[in-house]
C-alpha cells in the first residue's frame, strides 16, 4: 500500500512533504489571506487620507504617512512559513522526518494518536474518498485508491490546462524553456514512459504543452481505460506544474509546493474558500469545509507516496 513509499524516501522528499503539508494548512491560508485583506483596507484608508488632507494641508499629509508607516506590519508569505518550518526540521535524522511526517498524517485524518500503518491507510483513504464522493463499497482499499490517484491526476490536469490557457505569448515562451529545462534533466527511461504515455514520437516541450491543452483530464482518463500505469502523465504534469508556476510566480520551489498551489490554493479562492474567508473560523462550515480541504491534503500525500512506493527506490 502507498504508505510503504515512505520507507522509500529520502530524508530531503520527506522534509519536503512534511513542509508542504504543515505550510498549507487552511487556517494558516486563511489567515494570510486574511491579513493580506486587512493589510490593503489599512493602506487604502491611510492613502485616501493623506490625498485628501494633502490638497489642505502637506504638513498633515506628511504625518498621515509617518502614521502609516508606524502602523505598517510584515504579512508573513507561504514561502517564509516553508523556510521557518523547513529551519525547524534541518539536521533531523531521516527516520525522525518520516516518523514527523506520518504523525502529522494521522492528524490530518482527525487521529489524536499515531495509528498503525493499515488504520491509517484506510482512515486516509476513507477520509478522501468521501471528499470525492468515491464509492468505497465492497471494494478493496487498492481499488479505492487507483481511483483517488487518477481523480487527483484530473484534477491537476484540469488547472494546468485552464491556466495555459490563460498565459500571454511571452508567458507562454518562458514555459516552454522552463519545460524544456525540465525534460532534458530526465532520464531515458523516464522519457520514454512519457512517450508512450502520451503517444508521441517524439518528446519535445511543444509537444507536451499541446496535449495536456488539447487533452487535459480526459488524458488522465485514456490513461485508464488503456490501463496505463499513469507514471509517464504523472511526469507530465509534474514538469508542466513546475514550469508553469516557475513562469508566473518567478521563484522555484520543490514539486511539493507548485502542486498543492495548483490543487489546494486553488481550492481556497473558488467559491467555497472565498465564503469560508467570510463566515469565520468557529462555525459549522468551516469545521465541514476544514475537513475537505484536509481531504485534498491527504490525496495529495497519497499520490506522493503512491509514486514512491511504486516507482521510487529504497532509501536508507
Amino acid at each position: 500500500m502507498f504508505l510503504k513509499g515512505l520507507s522509500k524516501m529520502s530524508g530531503d522528499e520527506a522534509l519536503e512533504l512534511l513542509v508542504g503539508l504543515r505550510t498549507y494548512q487552511l487556517t494558516r491560508l486563511v489567515r494570510i489571506r486574511g491579513e493580506e485583506k486587512i493589510h490593503s483596507l489599512k493602506e487604502d484608508l491611510f492613502s485616501f487620507a493623506g490625498q485628501l488632507m494633502g490638497r489642505f494641508d502637506e504638513k498633515f499629509s506628511h504625518q498621515v504617512e509617518t502614521a502609516r508607516k508606524r502602523f505598517d506590519w510584515n504579512v508573513a508569505s507561504l514561502e517564509q512559513i516553508a523556510e521557518e518550518e523547513r529551519a525547524r526540521l534541518k539536521g533531523l535524522e531521516p527516520q525522525e522526518i518520516r516518523n514527523q511526517l506520518r504523525q502529522e498524517l494521522a492528524a490530518i485524518s482527525g487521529e489524536r494518536f499515531s495509528p498503525d500503518e493499515e488504520v491509517l491507510e484506510r482512515k486516509m483513504i476513507a477520509e478522501i474518498a468521501e471528499a470525492y464522493k468515491i464509492d468505497t463499497s465492497f471494494r478493496s482499499m487498492e481499488a479505492v485508491e487507483k481511483d483517488i490517484f487518477s481523480r487527483f491526476l484530473r484534477e491537476l490536469a484540469d488547472r494546468i490546462q485552464n491556466q495555459l490557457a490563460q498565459l500571454k505569448p511571452e508567458e507562454t515562451t518562458k514555459v516552454e524553456e522552463k519545460l524544456f529545462e525540465s525534460l532534458s534533466k530526465m532520464s531515458e527511461s523516464d522519457r520514454d514512459i512519457m512517450k508512450r504515455e502520451l503517444n508521441l514520437a517524439e518528446l519535445s516541450e511543444r509537444q507536451v504543452l499541446n496535449v495536456i491543452r488539447t487533452e487535459g483530464s480526459s488524458l488522465v482518463s485514456r490513461m485508464v481505460g488503456e490501463g496505463q500505469d499513469g507514471y509517464g502523465i504523472y511526469l507530465t504534469l509534474t514538469a508542466a506544474t513546475h514550469a508553469v508556476f516557475t513562469t508566473l510566480m518567478g521563484i522555484s520551489l520543490p514539486f511539493a509546493f507548485y502542486s498543492a498551489m495548483a490543487t489546494l490554493v486553488g481550492f481556497l479562492l473558488g467559491p467555497l474558500g472565498i465564503a469560508l474567508i467570510t463566515v469565520g473560523g468557529g462555525s459549522y462550515f468551516y469545521k465541514r469545509a476544514q475537513r475537505e480541504y484536509n481531504a485534498q491534503l491527504l490525496a495529495f500525500a497519497l499520490v506522493s507516496l503512491t509514486v514512491k512506493e511504486k516507482w521510487g527506490q529504497a532509501e536508507v
